[in-house]
């Protein structure tokens, strides 16, 4: 049976890993499958394309019409791996041939802009979410949808065994963006009260938390790594895994987590997106409310050892338990099989009243773009002003996430209310100069009213 997976970019991240990781234990256990995979946008990271070579996975890069009709005329299953990105939903929408279709969704789905649609559900043969947060959204209530946790790659942790070590270290290890990381990340550590601790940090462009932490004096308590692909010696002399994303991540069965608990680092979460269903509080890590409960649930594991083991234990037993891939494998072989048993057939994405990349990205948002609307239709000045002033307001994520406003205004520079939004976004941020190079650009694409509209808004952000 031939798989088609498409992706949106090969990373480091968890997305392209679970697909590879998926692809070579299949292989593995002997599984009859060819997976390919269309590669959307490169460049590509290297050592995903050694990783797909391993597994036997082909890579059709950036292909044209006629090699991804091609393609998908010749595989059996599509696979996409979903999140809200322009790139995904650009695919969706192109006419292309019969298929039975696939949707992995990488997302909880339920957080702006990472919203799984009834638009969505309906247009695929069989949806897959990886975390059982996602069971609960409306979406999804008419579809039998099985829960396939995202595969980490465990060979890349060796014998998975903690180490003897100086210190007390608490590891992040993951995006450090706003979008994802918690806005209090480096306060709330600097705050935890052991002399030892030392927290190391692992990602890419840690310049703006470093800036934070000399301005607290608190430089000499983090060690920042930049992206470390090699993470076994570093899970290896960790004592706590500190893992506090922000509250509206879209994080489900997040890769780097299950690494940690794979190798028994007790996590400290927060309770959102996927993550309660990951971390057993008590049980196999500690789950908290706030920020000074993140202080004290690190002090607490430093304080109390055997806690710190027992929760170490109960990570590692949790983990072999629900995050083993070559269960996930197996899991996967069955809804293929079940998904056989229908044909392949044509299907055409439904006709937006609002055809205009804006219109796009609002649809993406489903119930959650009520202010995007309004700033779009209204025509009364106080609802509009109101409307703006929310958009300026976005969440880091909304505004800088991935699928978020700058990533379509990325993607569609031309669009008029993409540009807007983003001097919204951007005059609300301080970033005056920029703003008003949107502003401009969306004056010129049509909106005749930007520059008065923004500064109204300006004004009711300084009330």
């Amino acid at each position: 049976m031939q798989i088609l997976h498409v992706i949106d970019r090969l990373t480091a991240g968890g997305p392209t890993r679970s697909m590879l990781a998926l692809a070579k234990l299949q292989r593995r256990a002997g599984l009859p499958h060819i997976h390919r995979a269309v590669v959307l946008q490169t460049p590509i990271y290297p050592v995903a394309r050694m990783l797909a070579a391993q597994a036997g996975v082909e890579l059709l890069l950036e292909p044209d019409s006629e090699a991804l009709r091609e393609a998908i005329t010749k595989a059996e299953i599509v696979q996409l791996h979903f999140w809200n990105n322009p790139l995904f939903y650009e695919f969706l929408r192109t006419p292309l041939p019969a298929m039975r279709l696939l949707l992995w969704m990488h997302i909880v789905g339920n957080s702006a802009p990472q919203i799984i649609t009834p638009q969505l559900t309906a247009f695929a043969d069989q949806c897959v979410v990886t975390t059982p947060a996602s069971l609960m959204i409306d979406a999804l209530q008419s579809h039998t949808v099985p829960n396939i946790y995202g595969i980490a790659d465990f060979d890349r942790l060796g014998d998975a065994r903690l180490e003897p070590h100086e210190g007390f270290n608490v590891t992040y290890i993951g995006t450090l963006n706003f979008a994802k990381l918690h806005p209090e990340f480096i306060p709330m550590s600097a705050a935890v009260n052991i002399p030892q601790a030392r927290f190391i940090v692992c990602g890419e462009n840690p310049e703006h938390l470093l800036h934070h932490t000399e301005a607290l004096g608190a430089a000499g308590r983090f060690e920042f790594r930049g992206f470390v692909e090699g993470i076994r010696p570093v899970l290896a002399v960790s004592d706590v895994f500190g893992y506090p994303l922000c509250a509206d991540t879209y994080a489900s069965s997040d890769t780097s987590l299950q690494e940690a608990m794979w190798m028994g680092v007790p996590p400290v979460v927060f309770p959102y997106g996927g993550l309660t269903h990951l971390v057993q509080n008590g049980v196999s890590g500690l789950v908290v409310d706030d920020t000074d409960a993140y202080r004290a649930a690190i002090e607490a594991l430093y304080d109390q050892p055997d806690m710190r083991r027992r929760l170490s234990q109960g990570a590692m037993d949790f983990a072999r338990t629900h995050f083993d891939g070559a269960i996930a494998a197996v899991q996967f072989n069955d809804v293929y099989q079940q998904m056989m048993e229908t044909p392949k057939h044509e299907r055409l994405w439904p006709a937006s009243d609002d055809p205009m990349p804006s219109g796009r990205f609002i649809e993406s948002l489903g119930t959650t773009a009520d202010c995007f609307v309004r700033s779009k239709t209204a025509v009364d000045a106080a609802v509009l002003c109101a409307a703006d002033a929310k958009i300026a307001n976005a969440t880091p994520l909304l505004a800088h996430g991935e699928g978020g406003i700058m990533h379509y205004r990325n993607t569609y520079p031309d669009d008029a209310y993409l540009r807007y939004w983003s001097a919204l976004v951007l005059l609300r941020q301080g970033r005056r100069a920029e703003a008003q190079s949107e502003l401009d650009a969306a004056q010129a694409l049509g909106i005749i009213d930007a520059a008065g509209r923004a500064l109204n808004v300006e004004g009711l952000l300084l009330c």
